[in-house]
Formats: structure tokens, sequence, C-alpha cells
């Protein structure tokens, strides 16, 4: 990696505003790199990771084009721990293998990977994508519940049932370098992270 070129490790719990912040990133002109789009590409046809996840769970997760069917793969990870394993075992060093790929396509000197499970995937302790700073987009639960309620139109029970299921913000808060609390506005996270960013180009001057 070149000296002073910053990878930015940035995520958040459900509902927290990670995607907003993402947006905000990006008008400022810096590059974000998403692993949610690295997801899809490394299971388009003919990729090594769509052959991986058939050879493993059939071709019934495949529809008549050859692509993923991925209500059919869902079916087949979601009531059964040890498949989603599996799963997460096949495409994470995948995506975050296409992650570093962009990344050294890119000519500046601050990237941001958005990975929304960052912690839970455990990227963090191997070493496939040395982070010099992991940031974290937070809010209350109350907040969390409130959002998602009214995002998805579910009701309290569910909307929690579906927070608790990610790592507690406050154990992903201990382990980041820098928490942007997001229970105000836009305009006061964007503050925050405008500020975070300068500091960060004062690192790499």
């Amino acid at each position: 990696m070149e000296q002073n070129k910053l990878i930015i490790g940035l995520t958040g719990g459900i509902s927290t505003g990670k995607s907003t912040a993402t947006s905000y990133l990006l008008s400022l002109g810096y590059e974000v790199i998403d692993a949610d789009v690295g997801a899809r590409v490394v299971v388009v046809p003919g990729s090594e990771g769509l052959k991986k996840l058939s050879d493993q769970f059939g071709n019934g997760i495949l529809n008549n084009l050859g692509e993923l069917d991925r209500e059919a793969l869902a079916k087949k990870i979601f009531p059964n721990e040890r498949n989603r394993l599996i799963l997460n075992n096949i495409i994470h060093p995948l995506v975050y293998k296409w992650m570093l790929e962009e990344y050294e396509k890119i000519d500046s000197n601050i990237v941001f990977f958005d990975i929304p499970l960052l912690f839970e995937s455990n990227v963090i302790n191997s070493d496939i994508i040395k982070f010099d700073e992991i940031w974290l987009i937070s809010s209350s639960k109350n907040t969390q519940i409130n959002r998602l309620m009214k995002r998805d139109n579910i009701d309290e029970a569910y909307a929690l049932k579906k927070i608790d299921s990610q790592l507690a913000l406050d154990i992903k808060s201990a382990k980041a370098d820098r928490v942007f609390n997001n229970d105000a506005s836009r305009e006061e996270l964007f503050s925050q992270l405008y500020d975070a960013c300068k500091s960060l180009e004062r690192k790499v001057i």
C-alpha cells in the first residue's frame, strides 16, 4: 500500500444512517467502495462465487437463466445457522478481494470501505484488509426502532428483533476509532463527518 494512503472502514447498525453518511461522503468527493455492490458482483453467472454456492447448496439456488435466485438461497440460509456461516465463509473473502482490487484502481489518499457488517464478519481480525481507522455511525436504540418501524412499516417487536440480530452498538462503539452519533439532524451528522474528514486530510498531506 502507498504511504499515507488511508483505508477507512465505514459501518453502522440497522437504521442508524450509514447510507446517509455514505451519500454525504460521496458528495464531498471521497471514494467509497461498497461491500453490498461487491456481494452482487462476486456471484454473477460464471463467477467463482456462484460456482461455489451452487456446489455447496445445489442448483436449486439458480434461476432459469443461471443467475442466483436470492429468495431460494435465503430459504436455505436463514433457518440454518450452519448454512449461514458456510455462505459467509464463501462470500466474504471474495467480496473483500474485490474491494481491494477496486481500491488499487483508485488514485486517492483517502478511501472508504463501506461494510455494513464489518464487525460481525470479523474482517478486522483478519489480515485481508488493513484499516487505518474504523468509523461507526451510531444512534440510540429508540431512534433505531422508530426509524425502522417507519422505514419498513413494521411493529416495534419486529423492529427490535431485527436490531437485536446484529452485534450491539455499544460493543461496536468500543471497537471503533470514531463514533458519529446520528440521533439529531442530518446536518449535525454531516458536521461531524466533515470535521473528521478534514482531520484525515491533515494526515495524508
